[in-house]
C-alpha cells in the first residue's frame, strides 16, 4: 500500500480532513474540534477543509449503517509475507460474515486506488481474529459526493497477494 508522505497541499489537507471526520464517526469521541481549529492546526484553508468535511459528514449519513459499531483510524501492518503491506482504514467494522473498511478520499481524481482497496481488504483478512470470507471496501469521494463498494473474497484476496507479490519481485514496486 502507497502511502501518502511529505508536506504536500494536498496531503495536508486529506490529513486534516481526515482528522476531522474520524472524530464525527466515533461515538466515543467526546472532544470535537471546529473547522477553523483545525485548519488552523494543519495550516490549511478552512473553506475548502468546510466543503470536504460537509461531503464527509453527508457521506457518512449514506454509509454509516452498514458500520454499526465504527472502529476509527485503525493501523495494521502484515510482514509474515514475501511483500510487507500497511496502511490505516479510516473506518471500519465487521457486521455478521462481512469485514467492512471505508476510505475517505480528499483527491481530485477517481483513479489509482484499486491495489490500495485490494490491500485494506487483505490486511483485515490476513489479522481479523474472525475468519470470513466476505470483504467490502467503500470509497468515499469528498470531493464528487460519491461511493462505492467492492466486494472481495478471501480467494480473490489470495490471488491479488500472489500476483502483487510477482509484480513487485518483478518490477521493483
Amino acid at each position: 500500500i502507497v502511502h501518502v508522505s511529505g508536506e504536500s497541499e494536498p496531503a495536508t489537507m486529506g490529513n486534516a480532513v481526515h482528522a476531522l471526520l474520524a472524530r464525527h464517526c466515533d461515538p466515543g469521541v467526546s472532544t470535537l474540534f471546529t473547522v477553523d481549529q483545525m485548519a488552523e492546526r494543519w495550516g490549511v484553508d478552512p473553506h475548502e477543509l468546510e466543503f470536504l468535511f460537509s461531503r464527509g459528514c453527508a457521506l457518512w449519513d449514506e454509509v454509516k449503517h452498514f458500520f454499526p459499531t465504527p472502529r476509527v483510524e485503525q493501523y495494521m501492518e502484515f510482514t509474515d509475507g514475501p511483500v510487507h503491506i500497511e496502511g490505516t482504514a479510516d473506518v471500519g467494522d465487521q457486521d455478521g460474515d462481512e469485514i467492512r473498511v471505508l476510505d475517505w478520499k480528499s483527491g481530485r481524481k477517481q483513479v489509482g486506488h484499486i491495489n490500495q482497496v485490494k490491500g485494506y481488504a487483505w490486511l483485515q483478512y490476513k489479522l481479523s481474529p474472525i475468519k470470513t470470507r466476505a470483504f467490502a471496501v467503500t470509497v468515499a469521494w469528498l470531493r464528487f459526493g460519491t461511493w462505492e463498494t467492492h466486494r472481495f473474497t478471501a480467494d480473490e484476496l489470495e490471488a491479488w497477494y500472489d500476483e502483487w507479490c510477482r509484480r513487485v519481485a518483478n518490477n521493483g514496486e
